[in-house]
C-alpha cells in the first residue's frame, strides 16, 4: 500500500457543558505535578475547565489509540514549548498529538504518522471579522475574504483563522518558522510548500489540521460526556 494512502489522523471532541463539577473534582487528581502547578494559575473558571478537560480528553484518545492503561499515562508541561506525553514502559512511542480549546469545547488531534497542529474555533456568527482579519490576516489574505460570497464569509474566516492558528502550532512543533507566503494559495490549491491542511467537520465548530505530511484519512470522534469514571476504565 501507498504510505500517502495510509496516513491518518483522528480528531476528539468534547463539550465541557456535559462534564459535571463532580467529574472536575475527580479529573483534578489525575494530573501530573506540572499541570497540577498550571492549572492552579489559571484565574477564569472556564479556561480552568478547557485546560483540565482537555488533558483528561487527551489521555482518553491516547489511551484507546494506544491501547495503553490512563494510569501509564503521564503529560508533562514545558514552559515555552508543547506539553510532552510518555509512557509508564519508557519503550513505547507515543503519538503525535495536538491540543485546542475554544468556548465551551475542547478538542485533541493524535496521529502516529504525521506531526501535526490542531486548531478549533466555535462558530460566531456576529463577531466582526472584518476587523479581525484587518488585525490579523495579510492584505491579499484580506482581499480573499472580501471576495468571498456574503453567506460563505463567515465560514471562510473561519477556515482561514483556524488554518493559521494550526500551523502556527505544526511550525512550532517542527521547529520551523511560520511561512512568510500567504495561506490564501494553500487554502485554495492545496499547494502548500511542505505542510498539509485537513478540515474537521462539524455544525458549530470550525477545525483545521496542519500536517508536514499528506494524510488520506482524518476521523472525528465526538465524546457524549467524560466521567472519572470512563477515564479510569479506558484500555
Amino acid at each position: 500500500m501507498d504510505e500517502r494512502n495510509s496516513r491518518c489522523a483522528t480528531v476528539w471532541l468534547l463539550d465541557i457543558q456535559r462534564v459535571t463539577e463532580f467529574a472536575v473534582a475527580g479529573f483534578e487528581q489525575r494530573l501530573a505535578a506540572s499541570e497540577a502547578h498550571r492549572y492552579a494559575r489559571f484565574a477564569r473558571k472556564q479556561r480552568k475547565r478547557q485546560f483540565l478537560v482537555g488533558r483528561m480528553l487527551l489521555r482518553v484518545a491516547v489511551s484507546k489509540m494506544m491501547n495503553v492503561p490512563v494510569h501509564d499515562i503521564t503529560v508533562i508541561d514545558r514552559v515555552g514549548s508543547a506539553p510532552k506525553l510518555f509512557f509508564a514502559d519508557g519503550q513505547s512511542s507515543p503519538p503525535n498529538f495536538s491540543i485546542s480549546h475554544s468556548g465551551n469545547w475542547v478538542g485533541c488531534a493524535l496521529s502516529t504518522d504525521v506531526m501535526l497542529g490542531f486548531d478549533l474555533e466555535v462558530n460566531h456568527p456576529d463577531r466582526d471579522i472584518v476587523a479581525l482579519s484587518q488585525a490579523a490576516f495579510e492584505p491579499n489574505e484580506q482581499l480573499w475574504l472580501m471576495q468571498q460570497p456574503d453567506d460563505d464569509r463567515i465560514a471562510a474566516f473561519y477556515r482561514l483563522w483556524s488554518t493559521r492558528e494550526a500551523l502556527y502550532k505544526l511550525m512550532a512543533s517542527l521547529g520551523r518558522e511560520m511561512p512568510s507566503s500567504s495561506l490564501k494559495r494553500a487554502l485554495d490549491h492545496d499547494d502548500s510548500q511542505g505542510w498539509h491542511h485537513r478540515a474537521v467537520v462539524h455544525d458549530r465548530l470550525t477545525g483545521v489540521v496542519c500536517s508536514d505530511k499528506s494524510i488520506s484519512r482524518l476521523l472525528k470522534v465526538v465524546l457524549a460526556e467524560l466521567t472519572p469514571a470512563e477515564l479510569l476504565a479506558c484500555a
